[in-house]
């Protein structure tokens, strides 16, 4: 409906003030210095090991089990493509001290098909919300191929 104005309706005055909010907002947060409040975001994460494969055929279903302060976990059966990364979420990594760690990959047979018990990684530390923002969390990165797994990604 509009207001007697010329083409101007009551909804179009909100969205002017909604916009004129948003960009004050934005100027504010934009000069924020170092000893101002901090904003963080809200993304969640979680420490592990992503598993990247190669060499295996397409269609090949593959579980990975690591094992990390004799704590195992393993992926959910992946079915590959090109490409594909499984992430195996374990707690357990809690710096970016180099540490061992055991990994186990198996078909949909449960056979193994890659295997390293002496595994030596170097987790990142990870802050998807930005320095002092939680959560701080440690990710290491393996590689497999049939009958190996080497560390890095």
């Amino acid at each position: 409906m509009l207001d007697g104005r010329r083409g101007h309706t009551p909804e179009m005055g909100w969205t002017w003030l909604a916009l004129g909010g948003a960009v004050a907002l934005s100027l504010a947060l934009a000069s924020c210095g170092p000893d101002e409040a901090r904003y963080c975001t809200a993304m969640g994460a979680d420490p592990g090991v992503s598993v990247s494969y190669t060499g295996f055929p397409n269609g090949t279903v593959l579980t990975a089990q690591v094992c990390v302060a004799a704590v195992c976990r393993s992926s959910q059966p992946l079915r590959l493509g090109s490409g594909t990364t499984a992430f195996v979420v374990t707690g357990e990594l809690r710096t970016t001290a180099a540490q061992p760690i055991q990994v186990t990959v198996r078909d949909a047979a449960h056979r193994v098909v890659a295997q390293n018990d002496a595994l030596i990684v170097r987790p990142e530390r990870v802050q998807p919300n930005g320095p002092d923002c939680d959560p701080t969390v440690y990710d290491a990165a393996v590689t497999v191929s049939p009958g190996h797994v080497v560390a890095g990604g």
